[in-house]
């Protein structure tokens, strides 16, 4: 999941999901971990990828 600010039932509904807890299940099982997870993840590595871009020049 790349959009931060989509919901789990807007994402499920987009991707033909009847329920976000289907979704989420399948979802898991998929990967392995929760998409609240996958979210949370991916809102820190990009949040070190922006600290860490400070100070560096183009």
């Amino acid at each position: 999941m790349l959009r931060s600010d989509m919901t789990i039932q807007e994402v499920s509904a987009l991707l033909g999901f009847s329920e976000a807890s289907t979704f989420s299940r399948a979802f898991k099982r998929w990967t392995g971990h929760s998409p609240s997870m996958n979210l949370h993840s991916q809102a820190n590595s990009a949040a070190r990828t922006v600290s860490g871009n400070k100070g560096t020049t183009h």
